[in-house]
C-alpha cells in the first residue's frame, strides 16, 4: 500500500523570492506567539526572506478576514508612528514596540528615546518617547488598527483620557493621506503643538514635512520648549 505523502519527501520547497502574510490574534498572546515563531522559522528554513514576512497582529478572530484583506493589498506607504511609555520600564516597553511593528511593517528609522513632562491628564510620571518612520502595505485604518492591536498585547487600557499608561503608539502621518472622519484624523490634529512628536522626528529626517502645517524644523522653532 502506498501513503498519502508518498514522493512528496522529494519535492523541495523553495520559497525564495516569495512573500508570505502571518495573521495573529492577540488573545492569548503568550500561544499564538509561540506559534507565529514557529511559522516563521518554517518559511526561513524553506528560503522565505526575513524581509518578505509580515506579521498583522489584531484583537480577536473577528477581525482577521479584515485583516486578511488588507494584507492582499500591494503598495507601501510611509508613516510616522509616535510612541510613548511612563509606567513600569518605559523604554522596555518602547523596545518591545518597535520590535512588534517590525514584525508588521517595514520600519526605516528609528529616533532617540526622549523624556518629557506629561500634558494634562492627572498628575504622573515623565514620560518616554520616541518616533518611526516605517513603510506599510496595509491601509490607513488598518494600520490604526495594528497600532491598538500591539497596545492590547501589551496590557495598555482606555480608562483615563491624557492618563498614565505603559504604552501609546499614535499614528501621525500615513503618505499623503489627509483625513478627519470620525474614526481617523491625519494627519494627527494635535503633532504641530507636540515637541515630543516633532523633535524625535525631525531627528530621524531633517527634511520632515507636517502636511497640514509645513516644515518640522521650523514647527520647532515656534514651539516653547517646555512643550
Amino acid at each position: 500500500m502506498h501513503g498519502p505523502n508518498d514522493g512528496l519527501s522529494n519535492v523541495k520547497v523553495d520559497g525564495s523570492g516569495m512573500r508570505f502574510g502571518i495573521l495573529c490574534a492577540t488573545f492569548n498572546f503568550d500561544i499564538v506567539n509561540a506559534l507565529r515563531i514557529g511559522a516563521v522559522q518554517g518559511f526561513t528554513n524553506h528560503g522565505v526572506a526575513a524581509k518578505d514576512i509580515h506579521t498583522i497582529w489584531v484583537p480577536g478572530a473577528f477581525e482577521l478576514p479584515v485583516a486578511a484583506l488588507a494584507l492582499a493589498k500591494s503598495g507601501k506607504v510611509d508613516a510616522v508612528v509616535a510612541l510613548g511609555a511612563n509606567l513600569e520600564e518605559p523604554r522596555k516597553a518602547i523596545e518591545l514596540a518597535v520590535e512588534l511593528l517590525k514584525q508588521s511593517t517595514d520600519v526605516i528609522a528609528i529616533s532617540s528615546m526622549y523624556e518629557t513632562a506629561p500634558v494634562g491628564g492627572p498628575e504622573q510620571d515623565n514620560y518616554i518617547n520616541a518616533v518611526v518612520t516605517l513603510e506599510s502595505e496595509l491601509p490607513a485604518a488598518d494600520l490604526l488598527a495594528l497600532l491598538h492591536g500591539i497596545e492590547k498585547s501589551m496590557g495598555r487600557v482606555r480608562d483615563e483620557r491624557w492618563g498614565p499608561r505603559v504604552i501609546d503608539l499614535d499614528l501621525i502621518q500615513y503618505g499623503t493621506l489627509l483625513s478627519k472622519s470620525e474614526e481617523l484624523t491625519l494627519p494627527h490634529p494635535r503633532a504641530h503643538e507636540r515637541r515630543f512628536v516633532l523633535e524625535p522626528w525631525h531627528e530621524i529626517d531633517a527634511d520632515a514635512l507636517l502636511l497640514t502645517h509645513g516644515r518640522i524644523d521650523q514647527l520647532l522653532e515656534q514651539l516653547p520648549p517646555s512643550l
